[in-house]
């Protein structure tokens, strides 16, 4: 359930700075990272825990993690940046 709440308050706090054209490196590498460490936790959780039901939460959290914390943002990022030189050109 942790894993689940860090991933929608990513979410949400992406899609307001994505609103907002706010969106810098340093939330990039936040959500990014935030994906490794669910992806680490998969790793270890499958080779120390054997619970089939944990196992497949995390597969599940990874697929969506996907595009949550990784894709979404990236997209944010480029936007923000086409939006600043655009700024910056007028």
């Amino acid at each position: 359930m942790i894993i689940a709440g860090t991933m929608l308050i990513l979410l949400m706090k992406t899609i307001f700075r994505m609103i907002a054209w706010d969106f810098d490196a340093m939330d990039l590498i936040f959500n990014i990272s935030t994906y490794f460490v669910i992806f680490i936790v998969y790793i270890l959780g499958e080779q120390y825990l054997g619970n089939t039901f944990i196992n497949d939460f995390l597969v599940w959290m990874i697929g969506v993690g996907a595009v949550t914390t990784v894709i979404l943002p990236i997209i944010a990022f480029v936007l923000a940046i086409v939006k600043g030189e655009l700024k910056s050109n007028e």
